[in-house]
């Protein structure tokens, strides 16, 4: 679910880097920058939720460490999906794919440690 999730993503903003540097504007603006009519604070906050709810499943079905909170491992899948964003503008290359999607949901499950 997860890496369809990311790619999903991927695929649809890969080719709208405009869309991309307006989200994060937006994301990050003063309080007073931007106008009201432009503020998606509801639907971050369901997105957000939407994630949570995938993770607290995971969690119960025992895929996921449950000594970390809901909260941080949606934290960090979130973090993770959104530097990709972040990257794909800000480093020229960066590939927004389902094989980028699968590498950082992998990299999020088993972490970079070797075993």
């Amino acid at each position: 679910q997860l890496v369809n999730i990311l790619a999903g993503m991927f695929d649809f903003l890969r080719d709208r880097q405009d869309l991309t540097r307006l989200a994060f504007a937006e994301a990050f603006a003063a309080p007073k920058e931007m106008p009201k009519a432009l503020k998606h604070d509801k639907r971050r906050k369901r997105n957000f939720e939407f994630m949570q709810k995938l993770i607290e499943a995971g969690i119960k079905r025992g895929e996921l460490n449950p000594t970390f909170s809901v909260h941080a491992l949606t934290c960090g899948i979130y973090g993770a999906l959104s530097f990709y964003l972040m990257a794909s503008v800000i480093f020229p290359g960066t590939k927004l794919n389902r094989k980028t999607a699968t590498e950082v949901v992998a990299l999020y499950l088993n972490g970079a440690k070797t075993r």
